[in-house]
């Protein structure tokens, strides 16, 4: 039989005993979106400490020969790699990511320490392969490595999420983040007692339904609800509602 396609990228994470925690991974496409940004940032950063060490140079009438070149090449490397170490391990995203909604965590979702904001960006090199000539100098990641492995892992990890343990979600995409679209929801219906005795374990379905419900798309809270059709009576989002008043009389009837 074949499986129904996914709608959301939702994971569960077990921290502790009874402990759940939920991740939704980021796919490549904002994931792109963030490199392109970062990639400006990165540029117009290198262009101004040029300007700006360019301007003092001139004006204490010093001549760099190789040691400016020196200069300037360990400066390219500082800002290549320490732009992500940094911003990773001391805010846990980077400008691009931020613009984007992202976040880079262990995969248990803990930030990440130094070790393994470093092992990550160890391998962007190779993720970028392979590189595109635009110059003399200039080389361009075409990044089909990282592309590549990145839809083939469950988590759309790159190499250097591997090899840190390490994964790219989507920001705030927690339950408390979406408690306040819950409770919205709440207040526009009201509970229904289910028309059948359910078990245990159905109760505890429902319930999940209703704590998760603000972290799905419109169409996995519909996919859901559909198969409880028999006791909805109903499906689409006439369904979903159904599913909640029921979810919100199970909740409010418990000892």
């Amino acid at each position: 039989m074949r499986a129904e396609p996914k709608l959301d990228t939702m994971q569960t994470v077990e921290v502790a005993e009874g402990v759940d925690i939920y991740l939704r991974p980021a796919g490549p496409i904002p994931r792109g979106f963030a490199y392109a940004i970062d990639l400006l940032l990165r540029w117009v950063i290198v262009v101004v400490v040029m300007l700006i060490g360019s301007l003092g140079i001139s004006f204490l009438g010093i001549e760099t020969g190789e040691f400016g070149i020196g200069m300037f090449l360990l400066l390219l490397f500082v800002i290549e790699w320490g732009y992500y170490v940094i911003c990773e391990k001391v805010w846990g995203r980077t400008p691009g990511k931020r613009a984007m909604g992202l976040s880079v965590v262990r995969t248990s979702g803990v930030p990440l320490s130094w070790p393994a904001a470093i092992l990550r960006n160890l391998l962007r090199s190779v993720d970028g392969l392979p590189w595109l000539s635009i110059g003399p100098q200039s080389l361009f990641p075409l990044a089909l490595v990282g592309l590549g492995t990145a839809l083939f892992t469950k988590k759309f990890q790159r190499m250097g999420d591997l090899l840190a343990d390490t994964v790219v979600i989507y920001s705030g995409k927690t339950v408390e983040a979406a408690l306040p679209v819950l409770n919205a929801a709440q207040n526009q219906i009201t509970p229904l007692p289910p028309a059948v005795a359910l078990s245990r374990e159905e109760q505890q379905a429902i319930l999940l339904f209703l704590e998760r419900a603000g972290l799905w798309s419109e169409g996995r809270k519909t996919e859901l609800a559909d198969h409880l059709k028999p006791l909805t009576g109903t499906s689409g989002h006439a369904g979903v509602i159904q599913l909640l008043r029921m979810a919100l009389w199970l909740r409010d009837s418990a000892p």
